[in-house]
């Protein structure tokens, strides 16, 4: 029987995983098991500490989005992240690996949204409340050793940063649907 070790106080979770992300280093994962709940204090706390270091929020990243990602991860939920201003690739800049341990890229769709979204919002409410869609790129990059992590540690593996392309309103335009099939083909996703 393998034993269990509890994970480390949230704090000194997240003192060391700004520490390893600031040093650009690897480190194992905190115990056998960090629940989900116990994920989002992390995150939590790691974005008070961006924020005291002078960042400021940009938006959010939704994880597990697809019903295939959540039966694999086992999760009934859309998980959520943030994003700030130091994570922002703008057009033009190079992206910097330097620091990176696991870096990976992955293909999205940002949306923006041009009014608050209430907590209870229907679908169509909030598919309303979009005043733009682009297609993104995520770029992630785990902290822990092996590019190996639990549910609640891949909530905030490490070093993230985003860039976007053109923007366009979602009201039936043809650049939009463009966008929208276009990456359905490239990726391989079904129609």
């Amino acid at each position: 029987m393998t034993a269990t070790h509890p994970a480390p106080p949230i704090s000194e979770i997240a003192r060391r995983l700004d520490q390893a992300e600031r040093k650009g280093i690897a480190i194992n994962q905190f115990g056998d098991v960090l629940s989900l709940d116990a994920a989002y204090e992390v995150q939590t706390e790691l974005r008070d500490l961006r924020l005291a270091r002078g960042e400021h929020l940009t938006g959010a990243k939704l994880g597990f989005t697809s019903e295939a990602k959540m039966a694999q991860m086992g999760v009934k939920e859309v998980i959520v992240g943030f994003l700030t201003s130091t994570m922002e690739v703008h057009n033009g800049d190079r992206l910097r690996l330097d620091g990176s341990v696991h870096p990976r890229v992955e293909p999205e769709v940002a949306f923006r949204f041009g009014q608050a979204v209430p907590p209870d919002a229907s679908e169509e409410q909030i598919i309303a409340s979009v005043d733009a869609v682009a297609p993104a790129l995520e770029i992630i990059d785990s902290r822990y050793l092996n590019f190996s992590f639990s549910l609640g540690q891949s909530l905030r593996p490490g070093r993230v940063g985003y860039l976007y392309g053109r923007s366009c309103r979602p009201d039936g335009n043809t650049a939009c649907r463009r966008i929208h099939h276009r990456n359905r083909d490239h990726f391989g996703y079904p129609r």
